[in-house]
């Protein structure tokens, strides 16, 4: 099932395993972070599905 994302969020990728019913997505903010503070990243929907969550930071490369 396709997942409804927070607004500013975006799907990156996402596949559905049909064996086992489950579905293995990538999302990402909108646009970048430009100051320190908290960020909501998640679904709004579907709500009847339990999920993990990983967060991944990319920061820019040191010149």
């Amino acid at each position: 099932m396709s997942r409804t994302l927070l607004p500013e969020q975006s799907i990156v990728s996402e596949t559905v395993n049909t064996e086992v019913g489950d579905t293995f997505w990538v999302q990402r903010l909108a646009e970048p972070v430009e100051t320190a503070g908290p960020v909501i990243v998640g679904t709004s929907s579907p709500t009847d599905h339990r999920w993990n969550f990983v967060t991944v930071t990319a920061h820019p490369a040191a010149e």
